[in-house]
């Protein structure tokens, strides 16, 4: 009985080191792996690749997550109908001057986000979209009907935490709305009586700053920053005012314009690329009111006609866009290239 009762206290005893350095170990285990765990988190955080944490610009507060962390990031690369990243260059020589209202608006918000929209009618809802990855993808902002809007007429984009949106209401009648979070959420209706858009009504009509005013043509479009617009008539020709609308001066240079867009330095135009260019020849329409060469673009994928009503354009910096029918040409090298 001693014997054994000795024996056991010796196995208890000669156990106890061994109980005692695998509970040590199994300490410096979960220390070296929850370690590991902090590092991981610590570089993708810091790399910009959190989903819950994209780098993002402007005022950040009270932004709906689900719509515009992904513009800022880039996401959804899926919804996508307008890009052609793998496509070669093709004519467009047939195009010819617009003669209805434009079906399509694209513009900067800035370097990297952009806005477009598909105008819609008064019985069937336009659709808004952004990007944050200058076109590469897109997301529909499915909050833009919430407010009631329906046909839009104009999308005025001041910087990410300021878009506004020009659009007719369920009656019919033109108000403005405007989102602060990249399409993630909408406030509106509001009056539009001090905003630019070309009148559903009455497409000799513009309304601006000042109330509605007589362009001198049957116009298809207006683009407009600050004081300044420029309003494309139906024949290609073109009306400036410098003055919010007080006082409009036809251009004789470019002729046959096709479509305007906003420019940081004042308007980009398309015209019919002739026999020098197959696609589109584009021309800048400066602060100063000069006109200069922007290049031909390519236009992936055209025929040999154009429908100019669904050709819409914007540049910021060297970023160039150009949505024609369901295609998205990107420039991002000034007009140089395109993809």
């Amino acid at each position: 009985m001693r014997k054994g009762n000795r024996s056991t206290r010796g196995s208890r005893i000669s156990g106890a080191p061994t109980s005692l350095w695998i509970q040590v170990s199994s300490l410096v285990f979960l220390s070296i792996f929850a370690l590991a765990l902090a590092f991981i988190a610590y570089v993708s955080v810091h790399s910009g690749t959190h989903k819950a944490l994209p780098v993002v610009s402007g005022n950040q507060a009270g932004m709906n997550a689900s719509v515009q962390d992904r513009v800022a990031a880039g996401a959804n690369p899926g919804a996508n109908p307008g890009a052609n990243p793998g496509a070669r260059p093709g004519g467009a020589t047939g195009a010819t001057a617009n003669n209805g209202p434009v079906q399509k608006i694209l513009t900067h918000v800035d370097g990297s986000v952009v806005v477009r929209a598909s105008t819609g009618s008064c019985q069937v809802p336009g659709v808004v979209e952004f990007s944050g990855d200058s076109g590469r993808s897109w997301i529909p902002s499915e909050t833009a009907t919430a407010s009631g809007p329906t046909r839009i007429l104009g999308i005025l984009a001041e910087n990410r935490s300021q878009v506004l949106m020009v659009a007719l209401d369920a009656d019919c009648q033109p108000r403005l709305y405007s989102t602060v979070n990249l399409g993630g959420t909408w406030t509106g209706p509001s009056p539009a009586e001090a905003t630019w858009y070309l009148d559903p009504s009455d497409p000799e009509l513009i309304n601006t700053p000042l109330g509605p005013q007589t362009p001198g043509c049957e116009s298809t479009s207006v683009s407009a920053a600050g004081a300044r617009a420029l309003a494309l008539c139906s024949d290609g020709s073109l009306e400036l005012s410098p003055d919010s609308g007080a006082s409009w001066t036809r251009l004789t240079q470019p002729s046959a314009t096709l479509a305007v867009g906003l420019s940081d330095t004042g308007f980009i135009l398309a015209q019919p690329g002739g026999e020098t260019c197959a696609g589109l020849s584009l021309t800048t329409l400066d602060a100063t009111g000069d006109v200069v060469d922007t290049g031909c673009a390519a236009i992936n994928g055209a025929t040999t006609s154009l429908d100019a009503a669904n050709l819409a354009l914007s540049r910021t910096g060297d970023s160039i866009l150009i949505w024609s029918d369901n295609r998205l040409t990107t420039s991002l090298d000034g007009g140089t290239s395109w993809f």
